[in-house]
């Protein structure tokens, strides 16, 4: 924020010099022309007044003449040597005709204004200048009087921004906040219009964006716990149907019961731990752990679900990180059964810790994952194509999860191409330990 201060103070003050240059630029010829007019009036009349010097036909005394009579004069006049001058051929031509030679040029630091006219000697003119009104006093005072306007200017604009500053960088601050999870996060009131105004919109768009999250949170938690009584009803009279002796048929509708009521606490099961990590206000705690232990525990546990499709996982050493060991597994257990839904014959799992950073990816040789449905996959209730829909045995919600588990790390979840030519699900987060960049993960070989 203090970079942005700098350039509008510097923008401002540049924008300035900048308009007083352009005027001074488009103002230079009028100003010329009316220096030019001024100079020939006021030489013209400094010579009536030395007509008797002027016709005095001694030259010594004439020249000691002017030069004590001029002394008093705006102009000063003095005799010069025609040859010494550096004249123009038009300004000689001029002389010889007897017709007085101005010269007006106006520079940057000093201007010159400055009359010749033809002497009783034909070797020598007379030189009228400018005497000492304008001399360097003068223009140490305009100096002094436009460095202390500038000053003030600049002085004027630090106080007119430095306000509007500050109340962006809370505003900043505050959008940070809210990014971040807390939505009880506002702007204070007050500050210039135009920036209270904004603050007061961020405040009106946070209370609606908290209020809605409320809504959704309590009507999550709600539908997932209502279910449940429900659902434990249906599951007690099924279980009293099964002690029954029934017909073939109503047994096997009795089957087909238990196994919706069975995806429907799944699916209620998954709901409640969506929301709670979506929800939930506390940061996730993270401490030391070993990713190899928790990838081999996983791994263990799920290859005894689907003992045909091997999953490839062979660490040659420890793989000490920062994470939360239970959030982890249950996000390395939802890739792993979705790569063994929609896997062929092999899952490989690689895994590393380098650079500071902490990469697993698990890699299935199945159809894989188009390009244009990755990014949406990760949504709630997401469903890409028929090969990997709910009629598989899922309900879009494990990959949300998945999702929100890296987000609490402060990482993210991407899904690129595998090298055993279907899907690659990857997982990044940054290590927050003193993690060693020389450390490394194994990179499995396919299982044969």
């Amino acid at each position: 924020m203090a970079n942005l201060f700098v350039r509008l103070y510097l923008a401002m003050i540049l924008t300035i010099l900048l308009a007083a240059w352009i005027a001074d630029l488009l103002l230079d010829r009028p100003y010329t022309e009316f220096l030019e007019w001024e100079n020939k009036v006021l030489t013209e009349t400094t010579a009536r007044a030395l007509h008797e010097e002027l016709a005095i036909p001694d030259f010594a005394k004439r020249k000691a003449a002017l030069e004590r009579e001029s002394s008093e004069l705006l102009y000063h006049a003095s005799l010069k040597p025609l040859a010494s001058l550096d004249l123009s051929a038009e300004e000689r031509r001029d002389l010889a005709a007897g017709n007085p030679v101005w010269r007006v040029e106006i520079g940057f630091w000093d201007d010159t204004l400055e009359m010749y006219q033809n002497d009783l000697d034909p070797n020598h003119v007379v030189h009228f200048t400018l005497g000492d009104y304008y001399d360097k006093p003068e223009l140490a005072y305009e100096a002094t009087v436009l460095g202390s306007l500038f000053t003030c200017t600049a002085i004027a604009i630090f106080f007119l921004l430095w306000p509007i500053v500050l109340r962006l960088q809370n505003l900043t601050e505050a959008a940070r906040i809210f990014g971040e999870g807390d939505l009880g996060a506002r702007v204070k009131k007050g500050g210039p219009t135009a920036i209270a105004e904004l603050g007061n919109a961020f405040n009106t768009m946070a209370h609606q964006l908290q209020r809605a999250r409320t809504h959704q949170e309590v009507m999550t938690h709600a539908i997932s716990h209502e279910v449940r009584t429900p659902l434990a009803r249906l599951r007690l009279t099924l279980d009293m149907a099964e002690d029954l002796e029934l017909p073939e048929l109503l047994e096997t509708f009795v089957a087909n019961m238990q196994s919706d009521v069975d995806d429907l606490e799944h699916l209620s099961n998954e709901m409640l731990g969506w929301a709670k990590l979506t929800f939930s206000r506390e940061k996730v705690p993270l401490g030391p752990m070993d990713l190899r232990d928790t990838i081999q525990q996983t791994v263990e546990r799920l290859q005894q679900i689907e003992p045909a499709i091997p999953i490839g996982f062979a660490p040659t050493s420890p793989l000490p990180c920062h994470g939360n060991p239970s959030l982890l597994q249950r996000a390395l257990s939802n890739l792993i059964r979705n790569a063994q839904k929609y896997g062929a014959k092999t899952i490989a799992i690689h895994a590393a810790v380098e650079a500071g950073e902490v990469h697993i990816q698990v890699n299935d040789d199945g159809p894989g994952i188009p390009v244009d449905d990755r990014e949406r996959i990760f949504a709630p209730f997401a469903c890409v194509d028929e090969s990997r829909s709910r009629s598989s045995g899922g309900f879009g919600l494990g990959m949300a999860i998945v999702e929100r588990i890296m987000e609490a790390h402060r990482g993210n979840a991407r899904i690129l191409d595998s090298p055993l030519g279907g899907a690659g699900l990857r997982l990044t987060w940054p290590d927050q330990g003193d993690a060693d960049p020389q450390r490394s993960g194994v990179h499995p070989e396919p299982p044969k």
